[in-house]
């Protein structure tokens, strides 16, 4: 009788196991036309079962798919609806007249001007008519970075940061053989351009717009615009970083106070100001949870750095970058995994001296995924294969929509790719590949598309 229950329990559960022999099979020859190193690890979320694994343990670099562990340790331990306080206080108020205005930050990763006219309008509505000085206090950051760079992604950070810390400006063609308009948004921070963008008839595109001695930081920024845009082209946009985010942020809300007829007498400072204690107005940021989607659905490198500071956040609230790897560091620890099998330079994964395996990316992923308050928040906040983010334009995946959520990578010589997927069956899979000594961007990718298609069909 018990041979005879064996007998069925083995037929009743001998497909699934060659189901998944087959899959783990498919996989592996999915590899032989991969000329990187590689590191795999595929899951099936409700079993816990792992489907496939190579090189688990052993460290890589992983590029992008690194602010996935930023994004969980955040959620998981502040909640979704942690907010960024930027706080507006003042020493005197009297008949319309305040003395010294200071506007303190928390290092908010996604205040924008839209945000700024806000506030703008909230100091308006409290009866102000004239403002002395101007106090810019930046010094909750304990060890702020500098730009690495002129380009929007090597911006620098700051305890108040403002439109990620970079300016815009927009290149529109005339008539052929005239000068191309360039403007600058937001037209309220000073820059000084020298040079002409020219429109031309032909095809060819070739404009640049370069900051002058950007190393030493002077202001007001000085740029240098050469090259032509062809009259065919719609109007373009350049993104360039500041040297100085507060002060950055100051001239802006200077210049919006006077637009809604507000006098400045006095000058912009930078740092506290003793006397101003008494609050006037606490702009509250966008809900972490956005701010958690943004970052991972576009892969924006500002917004990853700014948070790093958030998880390193002390009971004075002030906050640091290097005790946010400190946090981020014990809080992988806590789930098994020792100081041996990663390295943490930055979470936004843009340097090449991160080092992460793929078991500690998928650990992450399902630490916060088992956290029911945030869960969901997590997942959203991952691209949907052809409808956001950094998948929207994504070929050759057959998993379309929200059957497939993930974050991409992509440095120099590196490519990878993370997050879960739902097959035809209703089956779900959490999934880290990451290869490294990349030759081809898209051979790389095209593995990708074959291991995450096998899922989606399995």
């Amino acid at each position: 009788m018990r041979i005879f229950l064996n007998l069925i329990l083995f037929i009743f559960f001998f497909p699934t196991f060659l189901c998944a022999a087959d899959l783990s099979s498919s996989i592996k020859s999915a590899l032989k036309k991969s000329s990187s190193k590689t590191t795999i690890l595929v899951k099936e979320l409700n079993s816990k079962k792992v489907i496939f694994e190579k090189n688990t343990s052993s460290s890589y670099k992983p590029a992008s798919i690194q602010k996935i562990l930023v994004s969980a340790y955040l959620l998981d331990k502040y909640g979704s609806d942690y907010t960024f306080d930027t706080k507006i206080s003042y020493s005197k108020l009297s008949n319309g007249s305040l003395s010294d205005l200071m506007i303190t930050g928390s290092g908010d990763p996604d205040l924008t001007i839209e945000d700024l006219y806000v506030i703008v309008r909230a100091i308006k509505q409290k009866g102000v008519r004239k403002i002395s000085n101007i106090y810019l206090n930046d010094k909750n950051f304990i060890d702020p970075r500098k730009r690495t760079g002129i380009r929007a992604y090597e911006a620098g950070t700051s305890g108040l940061s403002f439109n990620y810390n970079s300016i815009r400006f927009e290149v529109c063609p005339t008539v052929s053989g005239k000068e191309a308009r360039v403007t600058v948004d937001p037209w309220e921070y000073a820059v000084e351009k020298t040079g002409k963008i020219t429109t031309t008839s032909s095809r060819k595109s070739t404009y640049y717009i370069d900051e002058k001695n950007h190393k030493k930081g002077k202001l007001p920024q000085s740029y240098y615009l050469k090259g032509q845009i062809p009259s065919s082209y719609p109007c373009m946009s350049i993104y360039r970083n500041v040297p100085d985010p507060a002060i950055y942020f100051g001239q802006v809300l200077r210049e919006l106070l006077r637009n809604v007829g507000i006098l400045i007498s006095g000058k912009i400072y930078r740092g506290e100001s003793p006397s101003s204690k008494k609050n006037l107005y606490t702009h509250k940021s966008k809900p972490l949870s956005y701010i958690v989607s943004k970052m991972n659905k576009y892969s924006n490198n500002f917004i990853a750095d700014q948070l790093l500071y958030a998880a390193g956040k002390n009971t004075d609230n002030k906050y640091s970058y290097l005790t946010g790897r400190t946090n981020l560091t014990k809080w992988i620890n806590k789930l098994g995994y020792e100081n041996s099998e990663f390295y943490i330079v930055d979470s936004s994964g843009l340097s090449h001296e991160n080092r992460m395996s793929s078991r500690i990316i998928l650990a992450a992923m399902e630490k916060v995924n088992s956290n029911k308050k945030v869960s969901h928040e997590f997942i959203s906040s991952l691209a949907v294969n052809g409808g956001t983010g950094t998948l929207k334009k994504r070929k050759g995946l057959s998993a379309k929509g929200m059957a497939l959520r993930a974050k991409t990578g992509t440095i120099s010589g590196v490519v990878s790719l993370a997050g879960m997927v739902e097959s035809r069956n209703n089956k779900k899979y959490m999934f880290v590949i990451i290869q490294n000594k990349v030759r081809s961007v898209w051979d790389a990718r095209e593995v990708e598309n074959k291991i995450v298609n096998l899922l989606y069909a399995n």
